[in-house]
């Protein structure tokens, strides 16, 4: 996400004549997030400094949302879509920046993807659906039942016609 932010303020706020120098402001959390910022900035030609930049890249919001969780299949596991959203600006209304990235993980793996040193990377988790999990259940436990039913049925029809 650093990197597409990288690029886009490269290409849009530093073109012609302009000097392409920044110094980056980030605060709290999203400090961790320099080294990346740095990196993806001096890769698209714009040159990084501590003091004396022309502009100041200060990021605003660095967040993880998750959707409601859904299935891909019948029975299968839940899923859940996840949003990154990174947005920030060079000092002006004119020179804002956002970006937006969408997945889909499994519902079980969201702990896992999450780094809890960071909270930015964490987000409300959302539950399976009650009546999801509930109509599975049940599913399964009729099928099982019938499973069980029919393999009696059957066996006391087959000790009938075999004496």
């Amino acid at each position: 996400m650093t990197g597409e932010a990288s690029r886009f303020i490269a290409q849009n706020f530093f073109q012609g004549d302009r000097i392409p120098s920044v110094s980056l402001f980030l605060p709290g959390d999203y400090k961790v997030l320099n080294s990346a910022f740095k990196r993806n900035l001096s890769d698209n030609g714009v040159t990084v400094l501590d003091e004396n930049a022309a502009a100041t890249i200060t990021l605003k919001v660095a967040a993880v949302t998750y959707g409601s969780p859904f299935t891909q299949n019948f029975l299968g596991d839940y899923y859940t879509g996840r949003t990154f959203v990174l947005s920030g600006d060079m000092g002006t209304s004119e020179t804002k920046f956002r970006f937006e990235t969408t997945d889909t993980v499994k519902l079980s793996d969201v702990d896992f993807l999450e780094n809890k040193g960071l909270p930015f990377t964490m987000s409300q988790i959302p539950g399976e659906p009650f009546w999801g999990s509930l109509t599975s259940v049940a599913i399964a436990a009729g099928a099982t039942l019938l499973a069980v039913i029919l393999f009696f049925h059957s066996e006391d029809k087959l000790i009938l016609t075999y004496k």
